[in-house]
């Protein structure tokens, strides 16, 4: 079962290609100031939650393609926050947010980005032999979650790399 949404609550030039799909345009969303090469043109919604970091709206981007989900979502955490609070600490926050409400392991953690965009990769070990291939970035006090939602096989594989790798986010906005 899929539960990108769930996922996504917690707070909380590159082409993907198969075999039978076509190279896709980059999605690009300027209030987002991101831009990620979906499989297909994306859904759009906004989630409202309440987190320790004050209220937040959770933009949420899926595509849902042959048994697997494809996510990009981002949040402005209130920008007086991210003056008290590291970017360790929210990193930290969404990846034990996105365990304890996917009801997840969480394995191979590791910082990814640099200082402009600092980040951390982590795979999701869900019921049901559903894994997630995770990717968090903090800019200034935008936290933006990309994943692809899955087989462990199909995580492992080209495609999500694609679509994870395919991930641009403007720095200075």
């Amino acid at each position: 079962m899929i539960r990108a949404s769930a996922m996504l609550i917690l707070l909380t030039g590159t082409f993907v290609v198969s075999a039978q799909d076509e190279p896709q345009p980059p999605f690009e969303h300027q209030e987002g100031r991101f831009r990620v090469v979906f499989p297909s043109a994306p859904k759009q919604r906004i989630v409202p939650i309440v987190t320790k970091h004050g209220k937040l709206n959770v933009h949420l981007f899926t595509v849902q393609k042959s048994g697997s989900e494809y996510v990009i979502s981002y949040s402005d955490l209130p920008a007086g926050n991210l003056k008290k609070v590291d970017v360790e600490d929210v990193l930290d926050f969404a990846q034990d947010g996105a365990k304890r409400e996917m009801k997840a392991e969480v394995s191979g953690a590791h910082p990814i980005g640099d200082d402009k965009l600092p980040g951390r990769e982590f795979v999701l070990d869900m019921p049901d032999k559903v894994r997630a291939k995770v990717r968090l970035y903090v800019v200034g006090n935008r936290l933006y979650q990309v994943m692809v939602i899955g087989t462990p096989e199909f995580i492992a594989g080209a495609t999500t790399k694609a679509f994870l790798d395919s991930l641009q986010v403007q720095v200075n906005p």
